[in-house]
Parts: structure tokens; C-alpha cells; sequence
């Protein structure tokens, strides 16, 4: 029993280490489209075109209803499909990627509460301390918008996809969905619903980017992130729980903030690095990664 708990715990934990180093290349490859010829709403159809059409044929063979009134699919769809892109995305048009990271910072608070609230998951004061410096971090880097209209509008942005991102993580777990189960979900719903609205209605600049960019988005986002962070993010929230699972996201903006500045010349202020950094503290307080270690792995 002690081998296998010993091993669930360190796939978990594996698990959300990808996704960080899935997401954190989202944030700075999202920047690279928004900032060259592409805008939020066509990250947004690539992302779900590509992968929403790889999952087709599995999602129609097993297509399962859950949650609410068999409304579950859609729901996780909106919570992490093509609206929380076109809105995170949207944000990093007017904010740089050290700022984009607010939206997991913000995230794992909500997750950490909502968890407490609805799941009855149990919070140590270490935890709860840890996301205050957390949260501090994420008012370091909202405090550079005070003078600036367009940084501000992305920070609200960043802030309504944090809310997004820690109300699938508590419905993932809630409802017990499977993290492929999940991913189909959220892809496939999202290019049902999304490809039309984008079509019809949303502004394009797509044919204006050349064949090197778009290949970049479509691999990235329609297979990297889509599928592989999902199903690795819903993993990790299986084994450790929506607020251990979550409290790992904060550590996305230092890396994040480390590769956007080769790829896209963004060195951050002296601001915005202590925010960074007070994140990164918060979240070794936060991630329950210490508890195990002295606890769990040491006294089995």
C-alpha cells in the first residue's frame, strides 16, 4: 500500500510539472501569435479546430454526460475550452507574458477556497500562507497597471481566465471526469460551438500569417496544449487533489517569464520580477510538496 500511495504521489506530481512546462510555452507562443499576425480569436479556432477534430471520432464513439443535467461536456468547455483562450489570449495582447502568469496565481487561490467550500479538501495554515504570498505576487504585478489603461484591461482579463481555469479544476474533480474523458470534452464541444460563432462573426487576420507561424499554432496549440496539457492537468488533479494540483500553477509565470525573453525580447522590471519571485515562494508554501517530503515519503 505504501509503494503504491509513495507512487501515485510522485505521477501526480510529475503530471503538473508538464503542464507547467506545457503552459508556460502556451503563454509565450500565444504572445508571439497575438503581438505578430494573428489575434485571440484565431488562436483560439486553431487551437480547437485542430485538436477538437483529432478527438472527433474518439468523442462520438464514447461521448458520456455528466454533471448537471448531462451538461457536463459543455460546462468544462467553457471553463477551459475556446472562451477561456479567447479571453487569456485577448489579455496577452495588452500585458507581456510575466504578467500573463497572474492567471495562475489567481487560480490557485480560487481553487484552494472553492476546494475548502465545495470539495471539503483540507488546508493546512502553510497552504493557506502560502497563497497569500501568492496573491501578493499577483498585486506586485497588477500594481504596474495603475497608469496604464490597456496593462489594466489585461489584468481583468487574466483575472476572469484565472476564475475559468479554478472552476474546471473543482468540476474535473467533482464529477470524477477521466482526464482524456475531459479533454475530448472540452476540444470537441469548443469546435462545435466556437468554429461557427468565429466564422460568422469574430474578426480574422488569419490569412495574413505566413505558413511558419501557422504551423507553429497549430502544433502548440491544437496538440501540445490542448490535449497533452489537458490530459496531464486533469491527471494531476486526480492524484493530488484540485488545490494541491493547482497550487503547482503559479510556478508557469517564472518559467514562462524565462522563455519569453529570448523569444520575444520581454525583460521584466524589478516590479515585476519580485512578483515573480513572491509567487514562486507562495507556491512552495502552497504546493504541499514540503508536507510530503517530511511527512509522507520520509515516515512510511
Amino acid at each position: 500500500m505504501t509503494t503504491h500511495h509513495q507512487g501515485s504521489k510522485l505521477e501526480g506530481i510529475a503530471s503538473i510539472l508538464a503542464v507547467v512546462l506545457i503552459w508556460s510555452g502556451w503563454m509565450a507562443i500565444s504572445r508571439l501569435g497575438v503581438t505578430h499576425a494573428l489575434n485571440a480569436a484565431d488562436i483560439a479556432a486553431i487551437r480547437f479546430f485542430v485538436s477538437g477534430l483529432i478527438l472527433l471520432p474518439w468523442w462520438m464513439k464514447n461521448i458520456t454526460w455528466f454533471g448537471p443535467k448531462g451538461l457536463g461536456g459543455i460546462i468544462l468547455a467553457i471553463c477551459l475550452g475556446a472562451p477561456y483562450t479567447f479571453i487569456a489570449v485577448s489579455g496577452m495582447h495588452y500585458a507581456t507574458v510575466a504578467h500573463a502568469g497572474m492567471i495562475y496565481g489567481i487560480s490557485a487561490c480560487l481553487t484552494c477556497l472553492m476546494g475548502m467550500w465545495l470539495l471539503g479538501e483540507y488546508s493546512t495554515p502553510v497552504k493557506l500562507a502560502g497563497l497569500v504570498i501568492t496573491m501578493l505576487g499577483a498585486l506586485a504585478l497588477m500594481s504596474k497597471g495603475s497608469t496604464h489603461a490597456e496593462l489594466s484591461l489585461g489584468h481583468f482579463l487574466f483575472i476572469v481566465a484565472g476564475g475559468l481555469l479554478s472552476l474546471y479544476a473543482i468540476l474535473v474533480k467533482k464529477w470524477k471526469v477521466p482526464a482524456f474523458t475531459a479533454a475530448a470534452n472540452v476540444c470537441v464541444w469548443s469546435l462545435l460551438l466556437y468554429l461557427p460563432v468565429y466564422v460568422m462573426f469574430l474578426p480574422k487576420q488569419i490569412m495574413t500569417a505566413s505558413s511558419s507561424e501557422l504551423c507553429l499554432q497549430v502544433v502548440y496549440q491544437g496538440v501540445i496544449t490542448s490535449i497533452g496539457g489537458l490530459i496531464f492537468f486533469n491527471r494531476g488533479v486526480a492524484i493530488l487533489g484540485a488545490s494541491q494540483a493547482s497550487a503547482f500553477m503559479p510556478l508557469v509565470p517564472a518559467l514562462a517569464t524565462l522563455i519569453s525573453i529570448p523569444l520575444l525580447g520581454e525583460v521584466p522590471s524589478s516590479v515585476e520580477w519580485l512578483g515573480i519571485c513572491l509567487i514562486s515562494v507562495g507556491i512552495l508554501l502552497a504546493s504541499g510538496v514540503v508536507r510530503f517530503g517530511c511527512k509522507k515519503w520520509v515516515n512510511v
